[in-house]
């Protein structure tokens, strides 16, 4: 009876101990959560690398959503110096781009997986060269990103408009390589898009849109690009150039080269 008790109590006693030590780690484990998610605040962008490095190899929701409110504050700090007029890389050095360009990189990796609704915002919305593969690769998601482009062309600042009008001729491009489907309507307003930047304040945004115009654009916009050429008032003292114009130039000879293409494959087929 007395080996009973003693094995009984035993066992409680070891169950007490496993509770507690689970406590415990349940309690270090949240106070590192805590630390983390302090450190993704933090107003120094090391703390924050910090952190990154800490959640960047975790698919949970939870993780996945602290990344991508991630890319959006450092989108906001690229802006911020963009708008100081002393650029990211002057401002916070090479290291810092690094990590931006990292914490990108992985939200992308987990848009591919899991297809997040507000990765692509902040995705889209990261600086990146207008025609690089990863830009191209955003006009690949579809019309999901008109939304975001839209609102990307009423920026004030000219690399968002530059971004939204790069993607833009990268999704009409995709659809015309048929590797996006997009319907009539999506189509229209894809092309919108590109005449309202064509008609923008800034001249550089409308010799942007002339030269994806002469990409992408329809034999209906040749009107448009020949008033550009000859009309646009945009004149760099700078450089004594009329941005726009050249671009336009560009974009009508390039236009009528795909049109005499086009017309070639629909006789030689």
């Amino acid at each position: 009876m007395v080996a009973i008790e003693d094995y009984l109590r035993l066992r409680k006693m070891l169950f007490l101990l496993v509770c507690l030590l689970n406590t415990h780690l349940l309690t270090a484990q949240e106070k590192g959560n805590v630390r983390t998610r302090a450190m993704l605040q933090s107003h120094n962008w090391q703390l924050r690398w910090e952190a990154f490095s800490q959640i960047k190899d975790s698919k949970s929701p939870e993780a996945r959503k602290a990344l991508i409110d991630l890319v959006n504050r450092e989108n906001d700090v690229t802006f911020a110096s963009y708008r100081s007029g002393i650029g990211v890389e002057d401002q916070y050095g090479e290291d810092y781009v690094s990590y931006k360009d990292d914490v990108t990189i992985i939200v992308g990796e987990n848009f591919k997986q899991f297809h997040d609704p507000a990765a692509l915002r902040v995705l889209l919305r990261s600086a990146y060269n207008p025609d690089s593969i990863f830009a191209k690769w955003l006009g690949e998601q579809g019309p999901d990103i008109l939304p975001y482009t839209s609102e990307m062309m009423k920026s004030d600042l000219d690399v968002e408009r530059f971004s939204a009008a790069a993607v833009v001729a990268h999704l009409m491009s995709a659809y015309d390589d048929g590797k996006v489907s997009l319907s009539s309507v999506k189509l229209v307003e894809a092309h919108n898009q590109l005449l309202l930047a064509a008609h923008h304040p800034h001249m550089y945004t409308r010799a942007i849109a002339a030269e994806y115009l002469g990409h992408v654009g329809w034999p209906s916009d040749m009107t448009l690009l020949q008033q550009m050429a000859t009309a646009d008032p945009g004149f760099e003292s700078q450089l004594s150039i009329y941005p726009a114009r050249d671009a336009a130039l560009i974009a009508i000879a390039e236009m009528k080269t795909r049109q005499t293409s086009k017309a070639k494959q629909q006789t030689n087929p």
